[in-house]
Protein backbone atom coordinates (compact mmCIF):
# COMPACT_ATOMS: atom_id res chain seq x y z
CA UNK A 1 0.00 0.00 0.00
CA UNK A 2 3.04 2.25 0.52
CA UNK A 3 4.67 1.43 -2.47
CA UNK A 4 1.41 2.49 -4.39
CA UNK A 5 0.72 5.39 -2.86
CA UNK A 6 4.52 6.61 -3.22
CA UNK A 7 4.36 5.56 -6.99
CA UNK A 8 1.00 7.52 -7.23
CA UNK A 9 2.69 10.85 -5.44
CA UNK A 10 5.67 10.67 -7.94
CA UNK A 11 4.14 10.28 -10.96
CA UNK A 12 1.82 13.32 -9.77
CA UNK A 13 4.78 15.28 -8.57
CA UNK A 14 6.25 14.71 -12.19
CA UNK A 15 3.16 15.70 -13.55
CA UNK A 16 3.58 19.04 -11.66
CA UNK A 17 7.48 19.75 -13.00
CA UNK A 18 6.61 18.95 -16.54
CA UNK A 19 3.27 21.24 -16.57
CA UNK A 20 5.47 24.09 -15.27
CA UNK A 21 8.42 22.94 -17.39
CA UNK A 22 9.21 25.62 -20.20
CA UNK A 23 10.94 22.35 -22.07
CA UNK A 24 8.01 20.60 -22.12
CA UNK A 25 5.27 23.01 -23.02
CA UNK A 26 5.03 21.24 -26.90
CA UNK A 27 3.81 18.18 -25.11
CA UNK A 28 2.09 19.80 -22.12
CA UNK A 29 -0.01 21.53 -24.76
CA UNK A 30 -0.87 18.76 -26.94
CA UNK A 31 -2.17 16.55 -23.70
CA UNK A 32 -4.16 19.87 -22.70
CA UNK A 33 -5.55 19.84 -26.36
CA UNK A 34 -6.27 16.45 -26.35
CA UNK A 35 -7.92 16.32 -22.90
CA UNK A 36 -10.29 18.76 -24.18
CA UNK A 37 -11.63 16.52 -26.52
CA UNK A 38 -12.15 14.02 -24.18
CA UNK A 39 -16.24 13.38 -25.34
CA UNK A 40 -14.64 12.94 -29.14
CA UNK A 41 -12.39 10.64 -28.21
CA UNK A 42 -13.72 8.34 -26.13
CA UNK A 43 -16.68 7.73 -28.43
CA UNK A 44 -14.07 7.54 -31.36
CA UNK A 45 -12.60 5.30 -29.89
CA UNK A 46 -15.73 3.01 -29.45
CA UNK A 47 -16.89 3.57 -32.96
CA UNK A 48 -13.56 3.52 -35.14
CA UNK A 49 -11.15 2.41 -32.85
CA UNK A 50 -13.12 -0.67 -32.10
CA UNK A 51 -14.69 -1.15 -35.05
CA UNK A 52 -12.04 -1.74 -36.86
CA UNK A 53 -10.88 -5.12 -34.89
CA UNK A 54 -14.42 -6.02 -34.92
CA UNK A 55 -14.45 -5.96 -38.67
CA UNK A 56 -10.87 -7.72 -39.13
CA UNK A 57 -12.06 -10.23 -36.03
CA UNK A 58 -9.06 -8.92 -34.01
CA UNK A 59 -11.19 -7.72 -30.90
CA UNK A 60 -11.36 -11.18 -28.82
CA UNK A 61 -8.33 -13.03 -30.35
CA UNK A 62 -5.93 -10.01 -30.33
CA UNK A 63 -2.53 -10.96 -28.67
CA UNK A 64 -1.41 -8.60 -25.47
CA UNK A 65 1.53 -7.13 -27.98
CA UNK A 66 -1.09 -6.18 -30.53
CA UNK A 67 -3.15 -4.41 -28.08
CA UNK A 68 -0.51 -2.87 -26.14
CA UNK A 69 0.52 -1.25 -29.84
CA UNK A 70 -2.88 -0.68 -31.27
CA UNK A 71 -3.65 1.41 -27.70
CA UNK A 72 -0.39 3.34 -28.30
CA UNK A 73 -1.01 4.46 -32.18
CA UNK A 74 -4.42 5.02 -31.17
CA UNK A 75 -3.35 7.74 -28.69
CA UNK A 76 -0.75 8.91 -31.25
CA UNK A 77 -3.43 9.39 -34.21
CA UNK A 78 -5.62 11.03 -31.44
CA UNK A 79 -3.24 13.28 -30.49
CA UNK A 80 -2.52 14.34 -33.76
CA UNK A 81 -5.81 15.11 -34.79
CA UNK A 82 -6.67 17.33 -31.55
CA UNK A 83 -3.18 19.36 -32.41
CA UNK A 84 -4.57 19.86 -36.14
CA UNK A 85 -8.27 20.53 -35.09
CA UNK A 86 -7.64 22.69 -32.34
CA UNK A 87 -5.56 24.80 -35.24
CA UNK A 88 -8.60 25.66 -36.97
CA UNK A 89 -11.20 25.24 -33.46
CA UNK A 90 -11.71 26.02 -29.97
CA UNK A 91 -13.61 22.58 -29.16
CA UNK A 92 -14.06 19.30 -30.56
CA UNK A 93 -16.52 18.21 -33.23
CA UNK A 94 -18.84 16.47 -30.50
CA UNK A 95 -18.17 18.80 -27.89
CA UNK A 96 -19.45 21.57 -30.49
CA UNK A 97 -22.48 19.42 -30.76
CA UNK A 98 -22.76 19.06 -26.84
CA UNK A 99 -22.55 22.96 -26.76
CA UNK A 100 -25.32 23.60 -29.31
CA UNK A 101 -28.06 21.27 -27.35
Amino acid sequence: MFSATSSAILVILICIYLAESKYARGIVQALIDTGQMTLTHYVMHVVVGLGILEIFGILENGSLTFSMLYAVAYFVAALVFSLIWRRTFKHGPLELVMRKF
